[in-house]
């Protein structure tokens, strides 16, 4: 159940990053052909059409024979005007749509769509990217675009500050979840807890079986546990632990000489828990925490990328999908709380991710779009395309390697 909350709750986050780009582009008035949660294929959507529809006619139109054609056909034309009618239908259909005769002359809306692959989500803006990923999601091959009718309303019609607007609106958007999450945490408050940072080796904690990310229940602070320790020197103790949901109880004997540099039971000790607030105050905390963890965060980014080409290798605290499920699982076991801290870090990582200008990341895309404004014209298609490809191919490769490593972690 775990497991399928964290995949709900991170793809809610790739979607929310979507569902920036969607609503900026159509408060910009851009065509927007679908918004789609999951990946292609398509199972299932709806799509809402506008047109124009005439109502029957209730009474008949008397005319006398003496009348002339003139007035008959001003008193027709008026009970025609009369009952057109202006209708906007919701539209349900399962993978492919099909064109029905009773919406000729209906212009078709946003596709809203449920993908097969429920992971993320995606947004297909008209003309901001090569219209055959639209095509996959129904099984069909593209025509050449010469033969196609221009579309109105593209992305690349619009002028540079609204394409950037876009653009930046998946980061902003991400920033926005992780301070609301983080903030909601703040008005919920965590009830103090002593968390195990470590264990010491050798030591009478991993003798007993004391781990990392255990919960030491009843002190409300590491202080006030490590009091009860020394207090306890030589003599056996009980400590009721949680660990992944469980409660357990364990008994050890804190060490009465445990060396310089050393404690008692070996145990490395963190404080968890977070002060209850009012909604203004923690709305505030949660923006200052946002911006700080930007800040760690950009920093940590920094340093991946010199370890990466100027080393050569991956920093070895960076994880990939399999990973973040993973610490992910571990979270929830703790709580509800501690499960929306880390999604609002992993939204506030997509953020920062995204930002840098890097090919096929939104950074990138609007790097490239500074280049216009600064050279006065768009960046040539193609060659555009091979940067995005190459730098798409790169993230890939970069995710495969992660990957293999995390899986090796399990």
């Amino acid at each position: 159940m775990i497991i399928v909350l964290v995949i709900i709750g991170l793809s809610l986050l790739i979607l929310g990053h979507e569902a920036g780009h969607f609503l900026v582009a159509k408060l910009s008035g851009m065509k927007v052909h679908e918004f789609g949660f999951g990946f292609p294929p398509r199972l299932f959507g709806i799509r809402r059409y506008k047109g124009k529809v005439l109502v029957p006619i209730e009474e008949d139109v008397q005319t006398s024979a003496g009348e002339e054609s003139g007035v008959l056909f001003v008193e027709e034309k008026l009970k025609e005007i009369d009952i057109l009618k202006k209708e906007k239908v919701w539209r349900f259909f399962w993978r492919k749509e099909k064109t029905e005769e009773y919406l000729d002359g209906f212009n078709g809306g946003t596709v809203y769509s449920i993908n097969l692959l429920p992971f993320g989500g995606f947004v297909r803006i008209a003309g901001e990217n090569d219209p055959s990923f639209a095509e996959a999601s129904e099984g069909k091959h593209m025509e050449d675009a010469s033969t196609l009718p221009r579309e109105k309303n593209l992305f690349t019609d619009k002028p540079i500050w609204k394409r950037s607007l876009v653009m930046l609106a998946g980061v902003i958007a991400n920033f926005v979840l992780g301070w609301l999450l983080i903030s909601s945490v703040f008005m919920v408050g965590i009830p103090p807890k002593v968390v195990v940072g470590g264990i010491e080796p050798g030591s009478p904690a991993e003798t007993v079986g004391i781990m990392a990310g255990d919960i030491i229940n009843n002190f409300n602070s590491s202080k006030e546990f490590i009091e009860f320790v020394n207090a306890n020197k030589g003599k056996e103790i009980t400590l009721n632990i949680f660990r992944e949901g469980k409660d357990l109880t364990i008994k050890t004997t804190p060490r009465i000489n445990p060396g310089t540099g050393k404690g008692a039971l070996g145990i490395y000790l963190g404080d968890g828990g977070v002060e209850k607030q009012g909604f203004f105050s923690a709305i505030g905390t949660g923006f200052t925490a946002s911006l700080s963890i930007i800040k760690d965060t950009g920093l940590a980014f920094w340093g991946m990328m010199k370890s990466i080409f100027v080393h050569g290798q991956v920093p070895r605290d960076v994880v990939g999908p399999v990973g973040i499920v993973s610490i992910a699982t571990q979270t929830g076991k703790l709580g509800i709380l501690y499960f929306f801290q880390l999604l609002a870090l992993i939204s506030l990582n997509l953020a920062v991710m995204n930002l840098l200008p890097f090919p096929a990341l939104d950074g990138g895309r609007f790097l490239l779009l500074m280049i216009e404004k600064v050279k006065g014209s768009p960046v040539n298609k193609t060659v555009e395309g091979y940067i995005n490809a190459a730098g798409f191919l790169a993230l890939i490769a970069l995710m495969i390697l992660i990957t293999i490593r995390d899986v090796g972690r399990l």
